[in-house]
């Protein structure tokens, strides 16, 4: 009975300390390169890109030619940052999104982006980047096409993405609402830009409205420095229209070959957080720059 009893507590010391384990790991399962988000309840999603088997995780979809890059002076924090390969003349550049089931009525998104000293904005007069954002679907409907250029009806869906301006890399919201002035969504400026050869802390964030009520809103921070924020929005008429997806899939926008990459770059992204709450800037310095 003795050698059972010490075989149970051994067991249970092996289990406690694989979930202890696990617990160090984060919301992800990837290693966390943020010690701070630990201690945080309100993170519903993060990826730093330490784990070899990172692709899994993005769990609706992802760039079969998706790579990872552990050049120190291109990776924000740790060993490894996704590399967003544009191709001249095209309008999609690699990338991916996640799904979250339950869906939210207000979340956050983080990430680190860095544009390389000798990056080119889009020329083309609706040439802009449009880097990361939320969606808004109905249950069930992962899969579902958001239609470009289709105005929203309040119950199939809604969407804010943050986009570079074509030459400058101003940042905007891009915005699909029922309420827009056309097909297209509407545009709603932000009060900086993006300055190619550093990093950048970029957060978004959406609140859907209440139902029959006018009381949604985005807001954009750099930095950790709000830069943006547009109030009084509709985004639904139903309740289980809610935000379902995170997408980091970039696109050079505006129809025409104008409007598309003007050259053969790079740019990378590191250490992605989803949260219900203000997320902020990681409380690290930044271990990747050209300047090394």
């Amino acid at each position: 009975m003795k050698m059972v009893a010490v075989l149970v507590v051994a067991l249970l010391l092996v289990w406690c300390g694989q979930a202890l384990w696990a617990a160090e790991e984060g919301p992800t399962g990837a290693p966390v390169s943020e010690p701070g988000l630990k201690e945080r309840s309100d993170i519903v999603w993060f990826e730093d890109f330490e784990s070899p088997d990172w692709k899994p995780h993005w769990n609706l979809e992802v760039s079969e030619d998706a790579q990872t890059i552990d050049e120190a002076k291109f990776v924000f924090q740790g060993r490894r940052a996704l590399a967003i390969r544009s191709t001249k003349g095209e309008h999609g550049s690699m990338g991916g999104s996640i799904y979250l089931p339950q869906g939210s009525d207000k979340l956050h998104v983080r990430y680190y982006v860095y544009f390389p000293k000798d990056f080119v904005w889009g020329q083309g007069r609706y040439c802009h980047l449009k880097l990361f954002g939320l969606e808004g679907l109905r249950t069930g409907e992962r899969w579902k096409p958001t239609s470009a250029g289709v105005k929203p009806t309040g119950s199939d869906k809604f969407s804010s993405r943050i986009c570079a301006r074509p030459k400058t890399g101003q940042l905007h919201f891009y915005v699909y609402h029922p309420d827009q002035r056309g097909g297209y969504g509407d545009n709603r400026e932000c009060k900086a830009a993006l300055q190619p050869g550093r990093w950048h802390s970029l957060e978004t964030m959406l609140k859907v409205n209440t139902v029959g009520q006018k009381d949604g809103e985005v807001a954009c921070w750099l930095d950790g420095k709000l830069i943006g924020r547009a109030e009084g929005l509709r985004f639904r008429t139903i309740e289980d229209l809610r935000i379902r997806k995170a997408r980091f899939d970039n696109y050079w926008g505006g129809a025409g070959d104008e409007n598309t990459a003007p050259v053969d770059q790079v740019h990378y992204i590191d250490n992605i957080v989803v949260a219900t709450d203000y997320i902020g800037p990681a409380k690290t310095t930044p271990e990747g720059s050209e300047s090394r």
